[in-house]
């Protein structure tokens, strides 16, 4: 038996074996976590879009109602959700995880993004649309651009949001291994 002093400052550590187990946790992280990131930019910019640009009628009764969405603590939401999955057989399914962390990370970017857009100059937009921009043009080729700094703050902030969730997941997997 050879003494720490022996080996060195820097030996090599051996593995506990318990390496499979921590590739499968980032895996299935990764594979949670990436879809929710891409799915709420995806509804999050043109929606929060929308609220910045557009007058509509209701719109500050649904603006509340996003703000006050996140003042829930998503824990009182749990055994609904499990309930609700239960009824469905999705216990133990990923998909049931992205429904969940969509309903956690979409209301929280759209309200951010809500009031990066507002703050947006308009006559950029009035620009584009005199060169003959569509509505929709105008907001893929003028202001995602100018937005990307926003969008991939709010990415980065939906991916870590969506990776720490643990409650949701070992509730609504229910301890087993979550499955496509």
């Amino acid at each position: 038996v050879r003494l720490p002093s022996e080996i060195g400052t820097y030996a090599q550590a051996r593995a506990s074996g318990h390496s499979p187990y921590i590739i499968a946790g980032i895996t299935n992280n990764l594979i949670i976590s990436a879809p929710v990131t891409l799915i709420t930019i995806l509804i999050a910019v043109p929606v929060a879009y929308s609220f910045g640009r557009f007058k509509f009628r209701q719109k500050t009764q649904l603006l509340l109602a996003l703000g006050f969405s996140r003042t829930i603590p998503p824990i009182v939401t749990l055994i609904p959700y499990y309930i609700f999955f239960q009824a469905l057989h999705l216990i133990g399914s990923v998909y049931s995880l992205i429904v969940i962390y969509l309903t956690l990370t979409i209301p929280l970017s759209t309200w951010i993004l809500f009031g990066y857009f507002s703050t947006l100059p308009k006559e950029i937009e009035y620009a584009g649309r005199l060169d003959g921009c569509t509505r929709l043009m105008v907001l893929r080729k003028i202001v995602a651009p100018m937005s990307y700094p926003a969008i991939v703050a709010i990415a980065v902030l939906m991916f870590l949001t969506s990776w720490n969730e643990i409650i949701f997941a070992l509730v609504i997997t229910a301890g087993t291994p979550a499955t496509t």
